[in-house]
């Protein structure tokens, strides 16, 4: 399958909106406490806040009329925290492929994008997060080089 990959625009807010909620409603699979629809309205404003940041890319078929499907999504920011750090930091969120096009390359070149944004803007460290569930998820990422940095643990005060 041919495929571009480009900086979001305001046209492309409502379709990754959509992927958004499909993505969010996948990972409960995994144990995600965000909910899907009740943070439709919330999701909107971020999402919009990263497509005018430049911060979110899609894939789109090759050669695909304006306004065909998205085949997925990325959203990255450089870091920028209160403490100076000894490495300049990005962050990687939420790459997603829609699951009748996963295994064709298109999420390695989302991902590959995002990398390449963010060395532009000065980045030498690229993080990223996984469900802890999600092992074909942590197995791609460690195939593409990415390695264990913290570890976040969860506890439900509810259990016995």
């Amino acid at each position: 399958m041919d495929y571009d990959i480009a900086a979001a625009d305001s046209e492309d807010l409502d379709e990754v909106l959509e992927c958004w909620i499909e993505l969010v409603e996948g990972q409960r699979e995994y144990g995600s406490h965000i909910e899907a629809e009740s943070n439709r309205t919330i999701a909107r404003d971020l999402l919009g806040q990263y497509i005018t940041g430049n911060m979110l890319a899609v894939a789109r078929p090759a050669n695909g009329d304006v306004g065909e499907d998205l085949l997925g999504f990325v959203m990255y920011y450089r870091e920028n925290g209160v403490y100076s750090q000894t490495s300049t930091r990005g962050v990687i969120e939420n790459v997603y492929v829609k699951s009748a096009v996963r295994g064709s390359g298109i999420g390695s070149a989302l991902l590959s994008y995002a990398e390449s944004e963010l060395e532009d803007r000065g980045v030498d460290v690229v993080g990223l997060s996984a469900m802890a569930e999600n092992q074909s998820a942590i197995d791609w990422y460690r195939d593409l080089g990415y390695e264990a940095h913290r570890l976040v643990l969860e506890r439900d005060l509810d259990a016995e």
